[in-house]
């Protein structure tokens, strides 16, 4: 595979129904991706009362909300991370997105050190998982990441 590199153009239109692809863009970013989010029934992008957005998990009823929204902030993130169908049925696509910007640092890392134990778990299935990263406040790299829920396998719809 020869990988490239594509931004997201304003207004969030991009084809999503083409094969290896990694998106790392959220609901807030582009209407085509929180189609494809909204496919999950296990974990969910949602708005709280005050506006800020979280990641629900819908088994347990559990909200995060990333450090950066609390009172006191804390250096601390929530990223989604998932294997989900492509709009088109044809293949897969590999999802992930953090509230914030460190949040999707915290799931490269996770990619980049665990991808083999994360293979053993799910193999080729579709899943989802919320991970959760402990960053350096003056870098914004991770320091510490951990997965917050279950990997969720998900059925093919």
């Amino acid at each position: 595979m020869e990988p490239s590199f594509e931004s997201i153009p304003i207004g969030g239109e991009i084809d999503l129904n083409r094969p290896n692809l990694v998106v790392i863009s959220g609901p807030r970013i582009s209407e085509h991706v929180a189609q494809v989010l909204a496919q999950d029934p296990a974990l969910q992008f949602e708005r709280a009362s005050d506006g800020r957005w979280t990641l629900v998990d819908r088994t347990t009823g559990t909200a995060y909300r990333s450090g950066q929204d609390q009172e006191p902030p804390r250096s601390w993130d929530v990223a989604y991370l998932g294997r989900l169908p492509r709009p088109d049925r044809q293949g897969s696509m590999l999802v992930f997105t953090g509230i914030h910007p460190p949040g999707s640092l915290g799931v490269v890392q996770l990619l980049c050190t665990r991808i083999g134990e994360l293979y053993n778990e799910v193999k080729t299935g579709h899943f989802s998982v919320l991970v959760g990263t402990e960053y350096d406040p003056d870098t914004r790299e991770p320091r510490q990441v951990e997965l917050l829920t279950p990997l969720h396998r998900l059925e093919d719809n």
